[in-house]
């Protein structure tokens, strides 16, 4: 996870189904406390993510609401937003609103960088996001 500046957020999937997805988004961030944050966005799957980062106590916990589309569909999710944008929302278009896939996670933050490292792409603030 990068979270870049104030309204974006850069990550990338490395286990599970969704490992090799990378992508950025428009995201909400909400100060908690000091040193908790509660970051929240959407995605063009139709996906509904949140995450609380505890910094102090090194601690990250997630939340992702995936639309049907983005749950039935892993392998399409895969890639990056430059190659896959279209692909992506066409997976939002597919289920309803209750039809979404409800996964929780928690897990420890090793290690807090100041920049994106070698593995995230470099973005701007102005791409588009939606």
């Amino acid at each position: 996870m990068y979270y870049r500046s104030k309204d974006r957020v850069v990550y990338r999937v490395v286990s599970g189904p969704l490992a090799g997805r990378i992508n950025y988004v428009q995201a909400y961030y909400h100060a908690v406390r000091e040193n908790v944050f509660n970051i929240t966005w959407l995605e063009e799957t139709g996906t509904i993510v949140t995450q609380t980062l505890d910094l102090e106590n090194k601690r990250i916990f997630t939340t992702a609401a995936f639309s049907k589309g983005h749950a039935e569909n892993h392998d399409l999710c895969k890639g990056t937003k430059m190659t896959h944008l279209e692909q992506w929302r066409d997976l939002a278009k597919i289920g309803i609103q209750t039809d979404r896939k409800i996964v929780r996670a928690s897990g420890v933050v090793d290690n807090v960088f100041n920049d994106r490292g070698d593995v995230l792409p470099e973005i701007e603030d102005d791409w588009p996001v939606l």
